[in-house]
C-alpha cells in the first residue's frame, strides 16, 4: 500500500519540484522471517534548471523492518549506504551543468529495498500497522515524502530455553573439592510472560541423584535476573519435599535449610508490576558444590550426570517447558602411591666404618595425603 506524497519543507526559491510515490509489495501474509520489498519512485522535473540540485534519498526502516538483501537505484550514479541503525541514503550525482549535481529534470529514480519481518517480531505487533516513510530532498525542490503500509501477522507463540555447565569437568575423589554450575533459562516466547522457573534436577526423586556426591554449598551465587523480572524466590528440595525461600534478590536457601541437605533447586523468577518478563530474557544461575565425605567410598570412576529445565508461565496460567540441558562430572576414586629413595654417603665404606642411610617418601597419589610413619635413617657402625 502507498500514501499519497505530501509536501513538507519548502525550499527557499525552489526552481524544480519532485514527485513521489511508495509501495510495499507482499505475498501473502506477512508472518515473521517473510521477504518483500518496498520500491520508491521519484520523478523530478524543471524548466528552469537542469533538475533537482543536490537530490538525496533517506528511508529509516521500521522497527521489526529488516534489510534482506542490498538496496538498489537504477540512475546512475548513484551511491546506496546503509547506517548501522538501518536508514537507506540514495544520493543521485548526474551532472546538471554548471557543475551541479542531482537528479535530471524529466528523469525517474526508482529505488527497490528488500526487507523482511524480523523472526524475532512479537506477538504484540499483530495486525497492527507498521508505517515506513521515505524522505526526498533537494536545494531547489519543496522536500517531499511518501509511505507504504504493513500488517504483520504474528502469532503468540510460548518456548523456553535451558543451558547447563559444570566447570571443571572432573576430579579425583576428595571431600571439599570444589566445581562450580551454570544455569541459564531463557524465555523463547514472543510475548511477555508472568513467570520463569529453572529446576536442578528436571526430577529430585530420580536415581541416582547428582546430589548424592555433590553438596551445594552457601551462600548461593549471585543470580543475574531476566530483563523484567523483579523478584526471585528458592526453593530447595529436603527430604523429599519442596521448600519455599523467602523472595529477594538476593537468591538465597530458605531459612534453616542446611545447605548438605539440599537435593535439588528451584528457582522462580517472576515480574510483579504487570509488564512481564521480556522475550528472549535470559536467567543467569550459578550454584557452588562441593564432593561430600561419601567420595571416600568409592571404588570405580563415577559419572554423575546432572539436568535441568526452564518452564514460562503467562498471565492467564498457559505453560511451556525446554528441553532438559544437562552436563556431567566425573569423579575418580584416589590413587594412592608412594615413591621410596634410598641413598648411602657414602655409598663405599671399609669394614667398621660409619655411612649415613638416608631414606625419602613422595606422595605419588593423585590427591594430596600425608604419611602415616615417620622414617628415620641411623648411620651405622
Amino acid at each position: 500500500m502507498s500514501l499519497a506524497t505530501a509536501p513538507q519543507v519548502a525550499a527557499a526559491d525552489p526552481t524544480a519540484t519532485m514527485q513521489m510515490s511508495k509501495t510495499a509489495q507482499v505475498d501473502g501474509e506477512l508472518t515473521p522471517g517473510t521477504e518483500f520489498l518496498y520500491t520508491i519512485t521519484v520523478a523530478c522535473s524543471s524548466v528552469a534548471v537542469g533538475g533537482c540540485e543536490n537530490y538525496v534519498l533517506t528511508d529509516p526502516l521500521p522497527e521489526w523492518i529488516e534489510l534482506a538483501g542490498d538496496p538498489t537505484a537504477d540512475n546512475q550514479p548513484s551511491t546506496v549506504t546503509v547506517s548501522p541503525d538501518n536508514v537507506v541514503t540514495v544520493d543521485v550525482n548526474q551532472a546538471l551543468g554548471g557543475g551541479k549535481t542531482g537528479l535530471k529534470s524529466g528523469d525517474t529514480l526508482t529505488i527497490t529495498i528488500p526487507v523482511r519481518l524480523s523472526p524475532d517480531a512479537p506477538a504484540s505487533i499483530n495486525g497492527t500497522t507498521i508505517t515506513n516513510t521515505a524522505t526526498s530532498t533537494a536545494d531547489n525542490a519543496t522536500e517531499q515524502s511518501a509511505s507504504a503500509d504493513v500488517t504483520p501477522v504474528v502469532q503468540t507463540k510460548l518456548g523456553a530455553e535451558t543451558t547447563k555447565t559444570i566447570e571443571p569437568s572432573g576430579a579425583s575423589a576428595k571431600p571439599g573439592t570444589a566445581a562450580a554450575v551454570t544455569l541459564t533459562g531463557k524465555n523463547q516466547s514472543n510475548v511477555p510472560v508472568h513467570e520463569l522457573v529453572v529446576q536442578d534436577p528436571v526430577d529430585p526423586t530420580a536415581s541416582p541423584s547428582p546430589f548424592t556426591y555433590l553438596g551445594v554449598t552457601a551462600p548461593l551465587g549471585e543470580v543475574t535476573m531476566p530483563k523484567g523480572a523483579d523478584q526471585v524466590v528458592v526453593w530447595a528440595y529436603v527430604n523429599g519435599q519442596w521448600v519455599e525461600g523467602a523472595p529477594g534478590p538476593p537468591a538465597q536457601l530458605p531459612a534453616g535449610v542446611d545447605p548438605s541437605d539440599v537435593e535439588g533447586l528451584r528457582y522462580v523468577f517472576t515480574d510483579t508490576t504487570g509488564d512481564g518478563i521480556a522475550p528472549g530474557a535470559t536467567a543467569t544461575i550459578p550454584v557452588n558444590v562441593e564432593q561430600r565425605d561419601n567420595v571416600t567410598e568409592l571404588t570405580g570412576p563415577v559419572t554423575v550426570k546432572n539436568d535441568a529445565q526452564t518452564t514460562v508461565t503467562t498471565a492467564d496460567g498457559t505453560t511451556a517447558t525446554s528441553d532438559p540441558a544437562d552436563d556431567t562430572y566425573v569423579i575418580t576414586p584416589p590413587d594412592l602411591s608412594a615413591d621410596v629413595t634410598k641413598k648411602f654417603d657414602p655409598d663405599t665404606v671399609h669394614a667398621g666404618d660409619p655411612s649415613t642411610v638416608t631414606i625419602g617418601a613422595t606422595n605419588s597419589s593423585n590427591v594430596p595425603g600425608r604419611f602415616a610413619d615417620d622414617y628415620r635413617a641411623h648411620g651405622g657402625q
